[in-house]
């Protein structure tokens, strides 16, 4: 199948998460015309006042689990992004187990062991690249099937990754 939009999600009222967004607000995101939705938890003013001024984003702030879960799962493309290496973020995860497309920076996938599921962008011109390619492109059942066994490798128990959503919102 093929969605309508582009989704990052987070809690947005951390500071990593609003650097995050601000950076593909001003490289990426205002460089495209896709649809944008830009979901999570307490969105902070800043983040507010840049969707505002976008005709192409749109903000669902403190989504329910369910509301959440579903965005990500109808998303043609999940942008995840950090600036540090973290470690395994659980909207990775959730993006992964429940939607089509996933597009992360290296610092998002360090020692995960992710890398081969995702696409990767390590600067604005590759990310905008991905996402034009890929807002044109369907995903296959082969595609989740890898991806599925993929994660089953890695992550066996995803199924109570992806339930344990509701402690990001």
């Amino acid at each position: 199948g093929q969605g309508e939009y582009i989704l990052f999600h987070g809690n947005l009222s951390v500071p990593e998460n609003i650097r995050s967004f601000l950076f593909l607000y001003d490289h990426v995101f205002s460089n495209i015309s896709h649809r944008v939705i830009v979901a999570g938890k307490d969105p902070s003013s800043e983040i507010k006042r840049k969707v505002s001024q976008s005709g192409h984003l749109e903000l669902i702030s403190n989504p329910d689990e369910q509301e959440m879960f579903d965005m990500v799962m109808n998303a043609q493309i999940n942008v995840i992004h950090s600036f540090q290496p973290t470690g395994v973020k659980l909207k990775l995860l959730t993006a992964l187990f429940a939607g089509r497309f996933c597009i992360a920076n290296d610092h998002a996938l360090a020692n995960t062991g992710l890398d081969q599921l995702c696409m990767i962008a390590n600067n604005p011109e590759e990310y905008i690249n991905l996402i034009n390619s890929l807002m044109d492109s369907k995903i296959t059942e082969e595609d989740i099937m890898a991806r599925r066994i993929g994660l089953k490798g890695t992550y066996s128990n995803g199924l109570n990754a992806v339930r344990l959503m509701q402690f990001i919102w």
